[in-house]
C-alpha cells in the first residue's frame, strides 16, 4: 500500500462504521414538470413565445424495441387570453423518447420539450398537459405570460451537448465552456455587441460578440468562457439602443470528481460520510449539495503539497473500476462489490467458487460465491437469491 493508502482507508473506514446505505429520494411528482418561457419582443406589436417543458425521465414508463427503450408521450400545450380565458392557440404532438440501455431510463435527468408561437402583445396563460401513452399517467401545468417589458426575456442562454441544444432556467450548469445567447432581432440588429462577464461585483472580462448566426426573429450569439469562469455569473449585453440586458448564470466544473451526476456523486459520498451526515445533505438544493461535497474532499486532502487531491484520485480510480467490472445488472459503483471497492480498495486475494443448493428440494441449483481477503477482513458476496448479481452475504 502506498504512503496514500492508510490515510484513506481511515477515512473511509471511520466515516462508513456506523452507516447504512444511503437513503433514497422521494418518487418524483407532478411539481418535478417544469413549464418555462421564454418571450421576446418581436416589433411593437407582436411577441414570440418559446415555451420548454422539462420531464423527469424517471417518470415515465419505457417499453423494449429493436432499437432500444422506447417511452412514447401525447403532449398539448395551449394559449389562453389571460382577460377572457378564450383559447388562442393550441399545439398537439406525439413525442418517443428514445434512450439505449435501462439504467438510463432511470436516471433523475429530465428531457425537454420545446415550442413557440408568435402572438400578439397581451396577457396570456399557458396550459400543458402531458400524458405517458403506456402508462396513462398525466401531468399538468401552467403559467401565466405578462407584458411586462421588466419580465419579457430579451436574452436567453443555452449550451450544446452531444449537438443538443439546451436552454438555462435558473438551473446551474457543469464542465461548459461555451454560452449561446438569443437576441431579439428587434432590439440586436448589428453584427457586433459589447459584453460584460461580472462575478462578486467584480468585472472578470469585457469583449465583444461576434458570429451571430442570423434567423428569422432572433440573433444566436456564443460567447467564449475561460477556465476561470465559474460561480453565479452575470452576463451583461449591450444592444445597438446603448441598453444593457443581464442574464445571471450558476457555472461549475465538475471535472476534478468522479462524475456530473449529482445523484452519483451523492451516492458515493454516502460510503464515506456519516448517515447523519449524508441524510443532511440530502436536504440542500443541488447547488449547496456541491458545494458541501467540494469542500469536504479539499479538508481531507492527504498532501496539500501537490496539485491533485489524492483521495480524489484514489476514489475515481477505483469508481471507474467498479463500473467497468460489476455492471452486470446495476451499475457497478452502486452494488455491493463496487461500495466495498470503493472504500476498501482491491482486496489482497479474491478466491471463487461454485456451490450448490437444493432448498428442501430435489433439485440442485448453482450459483457462484467469492470471498475477497483483505489484512483484517473478509467479505463474502453470493448471487444464490439474488438470480444473478452478487450480494454481500456476511463478513467477518
Amino acid at each position: 500500500m502506498n504512503k496514500y493508502g492508510s490515510l484513506i482507508l481511515f477515512i473511509l473506514f471511520i466515516s462508513c462504521g456506523n452507516q447504512s446505505k444511503y437513503p433514497q429520494k422521494n418518487n418524483l411528482s407532478d411539481d418535478n414538470v417544469q413549464l418555462h418561457a421564454n418571450v421576446y419582443e418581436i416589433n411593437a406589436d407582436s411577441l414570440l413565445i418559446k415555451t420548454f417543458i422539462s420531464l423527469p425521465v424517471s417518470n415515465l414508463v419505457f417499453i423494449k424495441e429493436d432499437r432500444g427503450f422506447c417511452s412514447s408521450l401525447e403532449v398539448m400545450i395551449r394559449v389562453e387570453d389571460n382577460n377572457s380565458g378564450l383559447q388562442i392557440d393550441r399545439i398537439s404532438d406525439n413525442k418517443e423518447i428514445v434512450r439505449k440501455y435501462y439504467e438510463d431510463t432511470r436516471l433523475n435527468d429530465s428531457y425537454q420539450l420545446s415550442y413557440q408561437f408568435l402572438l400578439e402583445k397581451g396577457d396570456y396563460k399557458l396550459i400543458t398537459s402531458i400524458k405517458d401513452l403506456d402508462s396513462f399517467n398525466t401531468w399538468d401545468n401552467s403559467k401565466n405570460i405578462e407584458v411586462d417589458s421588466k419580465k419579457i426575456n430579451l436574452i436567453a442562454p443555452y449550451y450544446y451537448d452531444n449537438e443538443l441544444k439546451h436552454y438555462i432556467h435558473n438551473e446551474p450548469i457543469y464542465n461548459i465552456h461555451k454560452i449561446w445567447f438569443e437576441l431579439p432581432r428587434y432590439n440586436f440588429d448589428k453584427a457586433e455587441y459589447k459584453y460584460t462577464i461580472i462575478r462578486d461585483d467584480k468585472t472578470l472580462t469585457t469583449n465583444t460578440i461576434k458570429d451571430c448566426r442570423n434567423n428569422e426573429f432572433l440573433l444566436e450569439c456564443p460567447i467564449e468562457l475561460s477556465e476561470d469562469i465559474f460561480g453565479d455569473i452575470e452576463f451583461h449585453i449591450e444592444s445597438n439602443l446603448e441598453d444593457s440586458f443581464t442574464s445571471l448564470i450558476s457555472i461549475y466544473d465538475d471535472s476534478s470528481l468522479w462524475s456530473g451526476d449529482i445523484d452519483v456523486i451523492l451516492g458515493v459520498m454516502a460510503y464515506i460520510l456519516s448517515y447523519s451526515e449524508i441524510k443532511a445533505l440530502y436536504d440542500l438544493d443541488e447547488k449547496a449539495q456541491r458545494i458541501f461535497v467540494a469542500d469536504y474532499l479539499e479538508s481531507k486532502d492527504p498532501d496539500l503539497d501537490t496539485k491533485k487531491n489524492e483521495l480524489i484520485e484514489i476514489i475515481k480510480k477505483r469508481y471507474r473500476y467498479t463500473n467497468d467490472n460489476f455492471s452486470e445488472y446495476s451499475t457497478g459503483w452502486s452494488t455491493d462489490r463496487g461500495e466495498m471497492h470503493i472504500i476498501y480498495g482491491p482486496p489482497q486475494s479474491i478466491e471463487l467458487m461454485v456451490s450448490k443448493s437444493n432448498h428442501n428440494t430435489h433439485r440442485y441449483e448453482m450459483f457462484n460465491v467469492e470471498k475477497w481477503y483483505y489484512p483484517d477482513k473478509v467479505f463474502i458476496f453470493s448471487d444464490e437469491e439474488t438470480f444473478g448479481e452478487m450480494e454481500l452475504i456476511k463478513q467477518f
